[in-house]
């Protein structure tokens, strides 16, 4: 179900946030990401790559840190 899968990627995107310790300097974590769905009967994969993309450069244009 649509509304499932949107609330285990916004859990993801929540832990993803914070800090990482790299030799002494703290680096904020950044992540974008893009997701398609679909039913198998429908899908194909060359199809299902450039609507993730697509998806992914909505989010980054949204300002990162978030999916679409």
């Amino acid at each position: 179900d649509e509304s499932h899968l949107s609330s285990q990627i916004d859990g993801i995107f929540i832990e993803l946030q914070g800090e990482v310790d790299v030799a002494g300097h703290g680096l904020r974590i950044q992540a974008s990401g893009g997701a398609v769905l679909s039913r198998v009967r429908d899908t194909n994969v060359d199809g299902m790559i450039v609507k993730a993309d697509l998806a992914l450069y909505k989010a980054k244009e949204l300002g990162k840190n978030t999916w679409r």
